[in-house]
């Protein structure tokens, strides 16, 4: 799409989008905007970028907000807090190579929270279009990564929104080309965003012939009405998945509106820091969980896929994970059959269930940056050595990474035929020949230096903020 079209896509998006009944908190302090109007977006400069709808003022202010809330002692105090914690759930199982990136990680899970307290206000809700990301600079800022636990997927623009459970709201988006592979508007139960309470699938959603959406969520039961989210007591944000399977797709473009009256100031800078560091301390045993679940699966084994809806994952995947342990000589070879699935993505995380310089490396990869065996299985190499195959999932140096794959687009319920299969072997790598597929694509050096040029290009994307 030229810049031209997609600055008139993004004008369409009007300030009528965002609620009017209230005034906007100034990056944490007491001082209130003038209500918004109705002019164009394009004309009050909301979207910053002219080919990235995530780019918008909302997105940098709480950004610059939350650096604000991660630098409070009461955070970093809450960050010491939940440190001791986990080090005392992990207890003796931790990997020696997994410290060196523990405070790190740490920094990290704090800056997280310090987001999602940003953005935590129902009566002045924004779009918040980053809450899982690495480092990275834009906006002539830099700003901390905050990935955190979870095991998130990497190939994912993660949205949160606030709710409550008694207000109505309208979530305005428009659909800007190159799309997304897949989306899914998950409203959740708990600030963790683990605890699924609905769910709109991209494909049950009426969308307008020029892209434009509009999703109401509310108390109300949707009694036939489309685009809709019923809320209860205990919701408290609308998630919003946006899938790059190409890394050169974007996120839809997102304005949030609240619909009722607001008779209640917005939250105060210090309410912000206090949520930021209680969701500090009181996450990490559901955080540790999903460690869990990882180390307590047998070395260099794979179970059956599973539905992930219970865990806090889509309703529409399944997935399944592995710990693996590998020699400088070994690599792990996994075949993936995807099933019904349009889509599925294979992350390597280190221990603490982090993604590991994906722009750099080809630490993960999914069903479109692949190359499919002949049968339309996929075969993976994970090894710490390029084997010169062009499936590598490189472990950037880990000799205990672990695993979690996602084949999405299913059915909630998919039957025999249409479920996705995977298994796995730990080889040395001078058999690989032996167990490869004849016709396994392999990659010279030069070759390999091209994928990743392409790869850093595409991942730069992310942050193009003009």
């Amino acid at each position: 799409m030229k810049r031209r079209e997609m600055l008139r896509a993004l004008g369409a998006l009007t300030l009528a989008s965002v609620s009017t009944e209230g005034m906007a908190r100034d990056n944490g302090s007491n001082t209130q905007r003038k209500p918004v109007g109705n002019e164009p977006a394009l004309g009050d400069a909301h979207f910053l970028s002219a080919t990235n709808p995530v780019a918008t003022v909302d997105q940098r202010d709480l950004e610059v907000l939350a650096i604000r809330i991660a630098r409070t002692p009461e955070l970093q105090k809450a960050k010491a807090n939940a440190a001791a914690r986990l080090k005392l759930l992990a207890g003796h199982d931790v990997p020696t190579e997994a410290w060196s990136s523990f405070d790190a990680v740490m920094d990290e899970w704090a800056f997280q929270n310090a987001l999602k307290a940003a953005n935590s206000d129902p009566n002045y809700p924004k779009v918040l279009g980053y809450v899982f990301e690495p480092a990275h600079e834009w906006f002539g800022i830099k700003i901390p990564g905050g990935v955190g636990f979870g095991g998130i997927n990497p190939d994912n623009n993660y949205s949160i929104i606030p709710v409550d459970g008694r207000a109505r709201f309208e979530l305005h988006g428009r659909r800007i080309e190159p799309g997304p592979t897949d989306v899914q508007f998950t409203l959740l139960g708990n600030f963790f965003l683990t605890i699924t309470l609905a769910n709109l699938d991209w494909n049950e959603l009426r969308v307008k012939p020029d892209g434009s959406f509009v999703i109401t969520v509310g108390p109300e039961p949707a009694n036939g009405r489309s685009n809709h989210l019923q809320t209860g007591p205990d919701a408290r944000y609308l998630l919003v998945r946006d899938v790059r399977g190409n890394w050169r797709q974007v996120a839809n473009a997102y304005r949030v509106k609240r619909m009722d009256r607001v008779r209640a100031p917005p939250i105060t800078f210090e309410q912000m820091v206090d949520r930021a560091a209680r969701f500090t301390i009181d996450d990490v045993a559901g955080a540790y969980l999903f460690m869990a679940m990882n180390s307590a699966q047998e070395i260099n084994t794979i179970k059956p896929p599973f539905g992930s809806g219970n865990l806090g994952g889509l309703v529409t995947q399944m997935m399944t994970g592995a710990r693996l342990k590998l020699s400088d000589d070994e690599a792990f070879v996994v075949t993936v059959g995807p099933g019904a699935s349009k889509y599925h993505v294979l992350p390597l995380y280190n221990f603490w269930q982090c993604t590991m310089d994906i722009g750099d490396h080809t630490s993960c990869m999914n069903s479109v940056q692949s190359q499919a065996n002949a049968d339309g299985s996929f075969t993976y190499v994970i090894a710490l050595q390029d084997p010169g195959v062009y499936n590598w999932l490189d472990s950037v140096g880990l000799h205990e990474p672990r695993f979690w794959i996602r084949w999405q687009l299913l059915s909630p319920n998919p039957g025999p035929e249409a479920r996705p299969w995977i298994k796995g072997e730990l080889v040395k790598l001078r058999d690989l020949d032996q167990v490869l597929p004849s016709a396994m694509k392999r990659i010279t050096p030069a070759e390999r230096r091209k994928q990743l040029a392409e790869r850093l290009e595409s991942f730069k994307l992310r942050y193009v903020d003009s």
